[in-house]
């Protein structure tokens, strides 16, 4: 349980430092008179699904291929590691 804590902290801790550049995009929409609160909002939604689920599926093809497939994306197969 102890790990899989750890684990959650450091993908919080990297989506969080990783992310902060964002922050000052969003200082940018937000400053201006082009784009409503609304549509800001809806759009940081849409960009933070859509990372997910290009994650997601490029973990699900990589988890069901071949280690050609896996070198072409850009993911080492286990026994590659050591």
């Amino acid at each position: 349980m102890a790990l899989f804590v750890g684990t959650c902290a450091l993908g919080v801790a990297a989506f969080a430092s990783t992310n902060v550049d964002n922050l000052f995009v969003l200082c940018l929409f937000f400053s201006g008179q082009r784009f409503s609160t609304r549509d800001i909002v809806l759009g940081q939604y849409v960009a933070v699904i859509s990372l997910y689920v290009v994650s997601a599926v490029a973990s699900v093809i990589t988890l069901g291929s071949r280690s050609r497939v896996r070198w072409a994306i850009g993911a080492r197969p286990d026994s590659d590691w050591r």
